[in-house]
């Protein structure tokens, strides 16, 4: 089980791993390499709230789909974070490589300011993002947002870490891509 948490360190700082053999008894598994020694899977960035949603597989490489507020729940984004190993191993993307202000011709602040809960998958061969997303609410705070559901098409294939499948996120291929 991947969980966010609030701790000493921070109100949902990153992401941990228990597992369980009969889904009540289960142990925390510490990270000790965690850089800011919270025990985390990934190094996360600091200041940012960490809720995931969707842990999948393609061919080796392990993928969690995880929602990020950076800045305390200032502006909530997709974010992507990889490993060949379910427990060990992991790394965040780029904060901003699946970020909604880059989806060209669909982006726009008075519907998707923030996106939440996103979750890919394959259907017809095509990688789609589905997502929770609201326009930024008058008093600013996303709680108060009207949040709605959106499908969003993935035809923009980028690499993660080196030996692991890359990954199809929102945007048209670029030319080098359309080419291959």
């Amino acid at each position: 089980m991947y969980y966010s948490y609030r701790g000493k360190d921070g109100i949902l700082p990153g992401l941990r791993l228990a597992s369980s053999r009969d889904g009540k008894t289960w142990n925390r598994h510490y990270n000790e390499k965690d850089p800011r020694g919270m025990g985390q899977i990934f190094h996360s960035t600091p200041g940012a709230y960490y809720e995931w949603h969707q842990a999948s597989r393609i061919g080796g490489t392990y993928f969690l789909s995880i929602e990020v507020g950076i800045a305390a729940g200032k502006r909530w984004r997709p974010v992507i974070a990889v490993s060949r190993h379910p427990a060990t191993g992991w790394a965040q993307m780029d904060v901003d490589a699946l970020l909604q202000t880059k989806w060209e011709g669909l982006y726009r602040d008075d519907t998707m300011y923030h996106v939440a809960t996103p979750a890919r998958y394959q259907i017809a061969g095509r990688w789609y993002l589905y997502a929770q997303a609201c326009p930024l609410p008058a008093n600013g705070n996303y709680i108060d947002g009207q949040w709605d559901l959106w499908c969003v098409a993935c035809d923009r294939l980028v690499p993660t870490l080196p030996g692991c499948e890359g990954i199809f996120i929102p945007g048209q291929p670029t030319v080098a891509e359309a080419l291959r």
